[in-house]
């Protein structure tokens, strides 16, 4: 029995140790731990911030069932072909690549600097939309980040406006 406790115990992962080798080469340690974080910081500051709009949507009449054939989209026809629930066809319509080129088409007319940076990046918003869990079938988190708070806001505002109308 005092076999099997000694075992246990030389198992058990020695701290004092690895602490008094990480003080033996601080020297190299710490150069390294200040650069890697002087780095992290400059990195941090020449990325463009990032804004996020959120809104809780609710489904109260579900039209998506209803939708006829003029949203031309690869993603809805992949959805429409498919027996998904609603919801998901909800989060697909509002994903489409119709929709959202409309909006990002406005907001960027309304924003000129973010025109600027479309010719840089492909994607200036980033639209995502999730269900919300322990809800019913009708509830979704939708999220747009875009490096504008108010571009971000306006998307959003927009994307809600031009799917009622669908």
């Amino acid at each position: 029995m005092k076999q099997k406790n000694k075992k246990e115990i030389e198992k058990e992962i020695d701290l004092l140790s690895y602490f008094l080798v990480v003080l033996r080469y601080w020297w190299i340690i710490a150069p390294i731990t200040a650069l890697g974080g002087v780095a992290a910081y400059f990195l941090a500051q020449a990325l463009p911030p990032k804004f996020e709009a959120d809104c809780r949507f609710e489904i109260i009449q579900n039209k998506v069932s209803q939708l006829s054939e003029d949203v031309d989209d690869k993603a809805l026809n992949a959805v429409k072909s498919r027996k998904y629930s609603l919801l998901d066809r909800h989060i697909v319509l509002l994903k489409s690549e119709k929709l959202n080129k409309s909006v990002e088409k406005v907001i960027l007319n309304n924003f000129p600097d973010l025109r600027e940076l479309k010719l840089l990046k492909k994607k200036i918003f980033e639209v995502e939309i999730t269900p919300v869990k322990g809800a019913a079938q009708s509830m979704l988190d939708i999220s747009i980040v875009s490096p504008d708070v108010s571009a971000s806001k306006e998307y959003l505002l927009k994307l809600l406006g031009e799917y009622a109308k669908m």
